[in-house]
């Protein structure tokens, strides 16, 4: 999903959403292994302001697994990415963290953040 249309849902999510209503939203880090590739990029395009660091035109490009199937174009966020996007459509963030999925799979993962996850509330 672009930035553009996952802001935008952010919009329509809070809009039907009733007042103290939650949303929680899961979705890949940048430090799954598959995308160990990557992360030297993201890191950098974070450090140099980019507000999506994570778009990628060819995931396939970078993530390389047999456990998992990725859609070409590609917007992995850290947990910063999610709170901010979050904060910026009007949503007071309850949790935040990151997930680990090495018990799932048996692949060896990076250090227990494969995954990025915000629950959010209704203001």
């Amino acid at each position: 999903m672009s930035p553009e249309n996952f802001v935008e849902s952010l919009h329509k999510i809070y809009d039907a959403l009733d007042d103290n209503g939650l949303l929680c939203i899961v979705t890949t880090s940048p430090y799954l292994k598959g995308y160990e590739a990557f992360l030297p990029i993201y890191e950098q395009r974070s450090r140099n302001g980019d507000l999506w660091p994570g778009c990628i035109i060819n995931s396939h490009d970078f993530f390389i697994s047999k456990n998992f199937t990725n859609p070409k174009p590609a917007n992995i966020m850290d947990c910063r990415i999610l709170e901010r996007s979050l904060k910026d459509a009007n949503f007071d963030i309850i949790d935040l963290d990151y997930l680990s999925i090495k018990d799932v799979y048996n692949e060896q993962y990076n250090c227990g953040k494969e995954l990025s996850a915000i629950l959010a509330m209704k203001k």
